[in-house]
């Protein structure tokens, strides 16, 4: 719903993407609609935030700034008891974790966000916010990635692919799925100075750190066929 009414102002295409906005209102059922109208009530309170976090100077941006900026989420689920997760409806979400928000330093200051799971037993739901970048683009690459992935696994080429969520709840702005026990690009490299970002050996120094043995590194690095195959030349 959020991405067509923001495509309506596209000059080339908004007489189509009015008649499909209308389609799309007239086939649903009331009960949907209110969905809708919460997910894109939750969506625009964190575009607020994250734009006030961003319009902030690096000095300035205080985690705990950040904090009381998303108090309005409180209000939201006061009214709400629960709502759909945009970046994947199987979930719902009862409330945030405020204490556990908070953002990253980087050029777009994506918040980091601690859902509360509906289903008592479920874990927390932790997602990043990201304002200021077209994620339509990051979502065509992941499903690029995962077709692909689907061919190589299916002429038993095993890549070990971990592709996470990815949905652009507008222009400019959606979610990301986070991924546990894992660091970022930019961590991994900045351990390597100014330059190691340049450096041809920085990831495979830090796989060597984190697995030391021989063992342990070519599990990490070589893919599921290339180990069988080796595996049967042993054999054979």
């Amino acid at each position: 719903i959020r991405l067509l009414k923001d495509n309506l102002q596209d000059s080339q295409f908004s007489a189509r993407y009015q008649h499909l906005l209308a389609a799309l209102l007239c086939c649903v059922g009331r009960a949907l609609r209110d969905e809708f109208d919460r997910q894109c009530w939750l969506v625009s309170i964190l575009t607020q935030v994250a734009q006030k976090v961003r319009d902030a100077t690096p000095s300035s941006r205080q985690v705990r700034k950040t904090l009381q900026s998303l108090d309005e989420m409180k209000q939201f689920f006061s009214v709400n008891s629960c709502c759909r997760l945009p970046l994947n409806p199987a979930l719902f979400v009862s409330g945030i974790n405020i204490q556990s928000c908070s953002f990253f330093n980087s050029n777009a200051v994506p918040l980091k966000l601690s859902f509360q799971n509906l289903d008592p037993r479920g874990d927390n739901i932790n997602v990043i916010f990201k304002s200021g970048d077209d994620l339509r683009q990051d979502m065509l690459t992941l499903q690029m990635i995962r077709i692909m992935n689907k061919i190589w696994i299916q002429e038993g080429l095993d890549m070990r692919m971990v592709i996470f969520k990815c949905f652009s709840t507008g222009r400019g702005r959606g979610m990301v799925e986070m991924i546990p026990h894992s660091d970022t690009l930019r961590k991994i490299q900045v351990e390597h100075g100014v330059t190691g970002s340049f450096k041809d050996r920085t990831l495979a120094d830090w796989l060597q750190k984190h697995n030391p043995t021989d063992e342990q590194y070519d599990k990490v690095t070589r893919p599921a066929h290339l180990k069988a195959f080796t595996l049967n030349r042993k054999l054979n």
